[in-house]
């Protein structure tokens, strides 16, 4: 009778190799090829290393968001500014509709996510960002970065705000 195969042992697909900038996968069997030990820089490398927005384009919103997610938060601001927005956002006509996850603020940025459960919630939510305009507190913000993705009928949102140069 023919050996079978290991108990424990288990087939991996082959992939299509690591993406660029991704560390090795680790279902490579470790005889072969060893895994690479992690990068460390210090803050000064990282900065110089750090992706940029091309020259007089605005950041992408995934470059804000990189941004966002690497500041610390202006404690006067920005508690302030988090308390103005999530009252906006329940007290607008269309609060029903949507699901607000997050309405965080940090040094220069504020990071909205939501989910909208009507058809037209992208719709509602650019109105939504345009009535925000005419707030008292939104002369603290110089513009804002926002995307949003339908599927079965629910919207998926990022909005991200810039506060205005001090």
């Amino acid at each position: 009778m023919p050996p079978g195969p290991a108990p424990e042992s288990r087939a991996v697909p082959p992939s299509p190799g690591p993406a660029a900038g991704s560390s090795p996968s680790p279902a490579k069997s470790a005889s072969t090829e060893l895994p690479l030990p992690p990068v460390h820089l210090s803050a000064e490398h990282a900065e110089l290393l750090k992706p940029r927005p091309k020259e007089g384009q605005p950041p992408t919103l995934p470059e804000l968001h990189m941004q966002f997610a690497t500041e610390q938060p202006d404690p006067a601001w920005s508690l302030r500014t988090e308390q103005a927005l999530q009252q906006y956002l329940a007290q607008t006509p269309y609060a029903n509709e949507f699901e607000i996850l997050n309405a965080e603020c940090r040094a220069t940025l504020c990071e909205l996510t939501a989910f909208g459960n009507l058809p037209a919630s992208g719709q509602h939510w650019g109105s939504l960002l345009a009535d925000m305009a005419s707030q008292p507190w939104w002369t603290s913000f110089q513009g804002h970065s926002t995307t949003h993705f339908e599927k079965n009928g629910r919207t998926t949102i990022v909005t991200i705000l810039q506060r205005a140069k001090l």
